[in-house]
């Protein structure tokens, strides 16, 4: 079993092409699992050599070494040779890949070509729900996404192009895309390491396949509303832009060369570098908004894949398909059905329930966790995914809700935290947002991060005066935003009990370092609720400031 924890660089994937050519075990580590989860990751595949970047991150293993008892080597793609030198002071060895390269020539080993069935890595999940799980990934499932992917784009890759690696290398979406683009001879470009210049490495790279999540889809939707602002003359040229674009699209036509293209859209494409062929998103569902955005602004082919860590890629809209809101048929690796969900009124013969899937891609199981894996996978090899899903008159898939964050009010009714903070967020005034409840009380609760600038704008165009932390301490404005998301849910169909009935405001934003966000981005629930357990006590002894809306 070797480890590796690292950012997106090219370094990973040499050790992941290393480990595969030799049948080793790759187990890829996120940097925000900190000591204690890092430390039982190790102890559990019994890790005896781990890559790393840097000295700093081999010292903070060196500081806790009694938590790693098996591990004998460290092995870093960063540091001078004074630098690794001061690290060797235990019979725990810190060396240079340099120096393992240099080893490896003057005793080179015979490859040891792997069995379908051998397992590739271990992707620990990211912690959305406590203690990370070890996904137990064969060549076989890597392979079988492979294989469907090819089938349904076919010779549609651009070859001799590059891809942008920036995603955790952790995480399956971003090894995935890497192992495709290299199956058909697409170069690898990688970040410089910093999600703040993210945007500007895309646009020096100028890649010509990029997969996105969509924070990052929002990001570049926001900036462009920005630059467009209250101008009455571009916000009508957008709209009719946008408008134009997706009457080509309904015809099957993406094009980069139309007169809206050379007015507006050429300029949002040189966002991303200006040689976009093909857009990837996955991990999280889009808003159709965005979605329709980017496949009028890009001019090039954009697909939503459905997908797990357990999975890969389970689904993918298609290369003819334009319109947005599903995730596309099943792909040739699995099988996919809809079983009911009565707690949740979803039922299999109204093409509604709970999404499971076999096949291929299918992981084999928890490392080490016979009964999560009972749980996860039934007798006949389903894989409960605890996602709610739809079937579409087109044969298509849409994902509704998320049947593991529900909770259940006093009244009895359940909630699906997703659909009031997707909702929500569709507010310009808002950048981040956490909902939650529970039983013994008969509303929800909410904390709201605004977006800086535009939450400013607003609070003083209501008459609210002060800089941004005092706004988000006074009564009014709380009482303001909390009309402002009741008018934006009703908009969106949101029932009264969807609708949070007070809320905290923050400037502290939800990311990696506060213990908020997995590295895919997404809200670690169980840490937040922990994070705001008396904050919302505090909210519900204020009460319900909504109860008659």
């Amino acid at each position: 079993m070797i480890g590796i924890c690292t950012k997106t660089r090219p370094e990973f994937v040499l050790v992941m092409l290393a480990c595969s050519r030799y049948s080793l075990v790759l187990i890829p580590l996120y940097h925000c699992f900190g000591t204690e989860n890092m430390a039982y990751i190790a102890d559990q595949v019994k890790m005896e050599v781990m890559f790393c970047e840097n000295p700093e991150f081999a010292a903070s293993i060196l500081e806790n070494k009694e938590l790693y008892p098996r591990l004998k080597h460290l092995i870093l793609f960063d540091g001078s040779e004074e630098e690794i030198a001061k690290l060797n002071v235990s019979d725990l060895k810190v060396t240079s890949l340099r120096d393992l390269e240099i080893r490896g020539k003057l005793n080179p080993q015979k490859p040891k070509k792997p069995d379908s069935n051998d397992l590739f890595c271990i992707c620990y999940t990211s912690g959305t729900t406590g203690t990370p799980k070890g996904v137990m990934i064969t060549h076989r499932n890597i392979l079988s996404c492979i294989a469907s992917l090819d089938a349904v784009l076919g010779e549609s890759v651009p070859k001799e192009e590059s891809l942008m690696c920036y995603l955790p290398c952790a995480h399956i979406y971003e090894i995935i895309n890497e192992v495709y683009c290299l199956f058909h001879g697409c170069r690898l470009g990688f970040f410089s390491g910093s999600t703040e210049t993210l945007l500007s490495d895309i646009a020096e790279l100028k890649p010509a396949v990029l997969p996105l999540v969509p924070k990052l889809m929002n990001l570049v939707y926001s900036r462009v509303k920005k630059r467009i602002g209250q101008n009455s003359f571009r916000r009508y040229m957008l709209h009719l832009s946008l408008q134009q674009k997706e009457k080509s699209l309904q015809k099957g036509i993406a094009s980069k060369t139309t007169i809206w293209d050379k007015l507006l859209f050429s300029k949002i494409q040189k966002l991303l570098g200006g040689n976009i062929q093909m857009i990837f998103t996955a991990s999280a569902p889009v808003s159709k908004e965005v979605m329709q955005f980017f496949r009028c602004s890009m001019g090039c082919l954009v697909f939503e894949v459905y997908g797990l860590s357990e999975l890969g890629a389970a689904t993918m809209t298609l290369l003819s398909e334009h319109d947005s809101g599903f995730v596309g048929p099943p792909l040739p690796c699995n099988h996919i059905k809809l079983v009911s969900t009565p707690e949740m009124s979803y039922f299999a013969e109204n093409d509604e329930g709970e999404i499971c899937v076999r096949g291929a891609n299918v992981f084999s199981g928890y490392f080490k966790n016979p009964e999560a894996t009972a749980e996860a996978i039934d007798a006949d090899g389903w894989f409960y995914t605890g996602d709610i899903g739809k079937w579409l008159p087109n044969g298509t898939l849409k994902i509704t809700d998320r049947k593991k964050h529900i909770f259940k009010l006093a009244q009895g009714e359940y909630i699906v935290p997703d659909i009031t903070e997707s909702a929500y967020m569709e507010s310009h005034i808002v950048s981040q947002v956490y909902v939650d409840g529970n039983s013994d009380q008969e509303f929800i609760v909410g904390v709201v991060i605004p977006e800086k600038q535009v939450f400013l704008n607003w609070a003083k165009s209501k008459g609210f005066q002060g800089d941004f932390e005092t706004l988000c301490q006074e009564k009014e404005v709380k009482a303001a935003v909390l009309d402002h998301l009741w008018t934006i849910g009703k908009k969106r169909s949101l029932s009264s009990l969807q609708q949070i009935g007070n809320v905290f405001l923050t400037t502290e934003t939800f990311s990696q370092e506060n213990g908020l966000l997995t590295p895919t981005l997404k809200l670690k629930r169980s840490s937040a609720r922990k994070k705001y357990e008396q904050i919302f006590l505090t909210l519900y002894e204020e009460g319900n400031l909504r109860p008659h809306k």
